[in-house]
């Protein structure tokens, strides 16, 4: 998406303002090394992620300590929060995320760095959908809307101020899968399978791209 387009899409959203949180904080041992720094079309994952992110609102990272300094430097301007206890689960890198949400914020994408998507088209139909389910109610919701390509769910979720505000008031140790069920996903149905893409293991990298990528956009 080129500036001029990014700018209508952004404009047409009735003032919603809209931040993503990409989830780098696991220790990817099938992988063999952190798929954040993992090649993908000539950039790490995490580059990748945030740059389809920064195509429709601001962007924020959540990783270990280990990791903040390395991903400050490739990721200039954009937040890089650590989870000093990732021990819980998953649920609690989202609590962090959410906790640092720039004020004003109105949707909140989730976006694990080991789904790289080819394109914002997903993004845009989970905004375009909550726009529209959204201005039809005059009753505060608690909605999550989720992306589905041939009747499977994918990523990344896009969250609600209502969702968001139930979301915060769980313990890290909640299984993040299980308060998205409690919120009654809205299912959105996509055009594009990139976001039922899940890369854990090397072979699985191999096979999407026919090379094993090394870390920041070398080949290996």
């Amino acid at each position: 998406m080129d500036n001029e387009r990014c700018h209508e899409a952004r404009n047409g959203r009735q003032g919603a303002s809209v931040h993503g949180i990409i989830l780098a904080v696991g220790r990817s041992v099938r992988m063999g090394s952190d798929k954040a720094l993992l090649d993908w079309e000539g950039r790490t994952f995490v580059q990748h992620a945030a740059g389809l992110l920064a195509q429709v609102g601001t962007v924020s990272v959540v990783t270990r300590g280990d990791l903040a300094v390395r991903l400050t430097s490739i990721l200039p301007g954009i937040a890089v929060l650590v989870n000093p206890d990732p021990a819980p689960g998953l649920f609690s890198s989202v609590l962090i995320g959410l906790a640092a949400v720039p004020a004003g914020v109105s949707r909140v994408f989730i976006h694990p760095v080991d789904c790289p998507l080819d394109s914002a088209h997903a993004l845009e139909r989970l905004l375009e959908a909550a726009e529209g389910r959204l201005s039809n109610t005059i009753l505060p919701v608690d909605e999550v809307f989720v992306p589905v390509f041939d009747g499977t769910r994918g990523h990344p979720v896009l969250l609600t101020p209502g969702a968001i505000r139930a979301l915060r008031q769980r313990p890290p140790s909640a299984v993040f899968s299980e308060e998205l069920e409690n919120l009654a996903p809205v299912e959105v149905r996509v055009d594009c399978d990139d976001i039922l893409r899940n890369i854990n293991t090397l072979s699985e990298l191999v096979r999407l791209t026919g090379r094993s990528g090394g870390e920041g956009g070398r080949q290996s």
